[in-house]
């Protein structure tokens, strides 16, 4: 993948495939989703924002309004990997 450019990736049958699985308190149930990626779906340098964050009283919050947030990749505060 790597070796592949954006034009290269949309003339491609690529796919990528996504499995979400979570719990949804208002439901009570366990929820599944599954989303499929094609080359033209691809955004080279940018990633998914996160939407897990710890609020004051120490508990895991998950912003769902974030799910499709797009960001840059080289997010300020990260070290270079």
């Amino acid at each position: 993948l790597s070796r592949l450019d954006l034009a290269a990736l949309a003339d491609s049958d690529i796919r990528f495939l996504l499995s979400v699985e979570a719990r949804d308190p208002g439901l009570a149930a366990v929820v599944h989703d599954l989303k499929a990626y094609t080359g033209p779906d691809i955004r080279l340098g940018l990633r998914y924002a996160d939407l897990i964050t710890q609020g004051d009283d120490g508990r895991v919050l998950a912003d769902l309004t974030r799910i499709s947030v797009l960001e840059p990749e080289d997010v300020a505060g990260e070290e270079a990997g």
